[in-house]
């Protein structure tokens, strides 16, 4: 079988599609990668082959800033690129996957015949009575208003991509689209996330398969001066937005540190942040670093709930102090605590220094403490063999 792995956005949203790629091809598959130009070395790096979409993401990000209408443009360029790359992979493919805001493979699959599945990483990523759209923040809303912010999502999305599909439907001798998001999930999603952390919604379609979540495996060893920082003293906190931009990084860093210190624990921060002044002794800058070596090793995980690292946390057994800062992070926040695995989410917009001092300290109570133990039992590590043994299934019920 031969597989087109397709992911438009950040990290969060190519990783779990390279770690499925390598599963697969220890299965003797071929995969090809299509991502952008920005991930292609780091592809590369797992021995995968990579076909570059012509956008560079984390400079698209810096450039679109908060600003509502050059976001939607961002994901405009994005989503035209995407359909440019996979309209010219090379070859004839058997199975096509998507992931984040990629959008062609619906279209194109329905111009070739290929079977296409979109994969998401969070479940509030279908619609459903149960859980808003993630432009909502708000969370436990009544079922008529989770469906009414599901109307304004379809909405925003045919803003930002619905011209892009149907001009490449129209190129391909398809219909127009009178919507778009509901064709880009497709009639049978494929759910990668942990069935207990992130069940899928009763009202999803009876089609969409879950599998579980697919965990990057350990990768190399800690650096030697971070395994220095860790062995030098108790469990640090870990702090790390992922992909989040950060306008003010230095007073970022300086809210960070003096958490730490009022609590009198020492932390990790992420070096892109750092300030040019020196850090205390107890606080640690780290650069890419493998979650799951790393975060069973800490007291704490202060993150933004991002999709991977909320669920890397939960297998790591340790309390989490969700932060989210945009879309389904709210979700994660309020699942989180929910699951009493940390407190209520603490929204980027609230950061405050007396805020984050407050819910890390009740984080790092017996009750979060032992929840999170007992949760990190209970999450599953089979999401990469299920999801192997569904996409096999998928294409031999495709050929018959």
């Amino acid at each position: 079988m031969r597989v087109l792995l397709s992911a438009v956005g950040t990290r969060g949203d190519v990783q779990p599609l390279v770690v499925l790629g390598l599963a697969l091809q220890r299965a003797g598959h071929q995969v090809v990668v299509c991502a952008a130009l920005d991930f292609g070395d780091w592809v590369r790096t797992f021995g995968l082959e990579h076909h570059p979409i012509n956008v560079n993401t984390g400079e698209a990000i810096a450039r679109a800033g908060n600003s509502a209408g050059k976001v939607l443009a961002m994901i405009r360029e994005a989503v035209s690129a995407e359909f440019d790359a996979v309209r010219a992979a090379p070859g004839r493919f058997d199975l096509m996957l998507g992931s984040g805001m990629a959008s062609a493979g619906a279209t194109v699959g329905e111009a070739t015949g290929v079977p296409h599945r979109q994969c998401v990483f969070c479940p509030e990523m279908l619609p459903s009575r149960t859980h808003p759209s993630p432009v909502m923040r708000w969370q436990g809303l009544p079922q008529w208003l989770n469906r009414l912010s599901w109307t304004l999502y379809d909405q925003i999305w045919d803003a930002a991509a619905l011209k892009v599909i149907n001009r490449n439907r129209a190129e391909l001798g398809l219909t127009k689209l009178r919507t778009s998001w509901l064709h880009v999930q497709g009639r049978a999603p494929l759910i990668a996330a942990d069935p207990w952390l992130a069940p899928t919604p009763p009202d999803a379609p009876v089609t969409t398969a879950s599998t579980g979540a697919w965990l990057m495996p350990p990768g190399p060893a800690l650096s030697g001066e971070l395994e220095q920082f860790l062995a030098g003293g108790p469990p640090p906190v870990y702090f790390g937005f992922g992909s989040m931009l950060e306008q003010a990084p230095a007073r970022t860093v300086e809210l960070l540190v003096e958490v730490a210190r009022r609590l009198g624990v020492r932390a990790l921060i992420p070096s892109a942040l750092a300030s040019p002044a020196p850090l205390p002794d107890s606080v640690h800058p780290y650069g890419p670093v493998d979650h799951a070596r790393l975060f069973p090793r800490c007291a704490a995980i202060v993150h933004h709930g991002g999709a991977g690292t909320t669920t890397a946390a939960a297998a790591a057994g340790v309390p989490q102090v969700v932060v989210p800062h945009l879309g389904d992070q709210f979700w994660w926040a309020h699942r989180i605590h929910g699951l009493g695995l940390g407190p209520p989410g603490l929204p980027r917009a609230r950061l405050s220094v007396e805020r984050l001092e407050q819910a890390l300290k009740t984080a790092l109570g017996d009750g979060h403490v032992s929840a999170a133990r007992e949760g990190a039992t209970r999450i599953s590590h089979r999401g990469l063999e299920l999801a192997v043994k569904e996409l096999r299934g998928a294409e031999a019920a495709a050929t018959q």
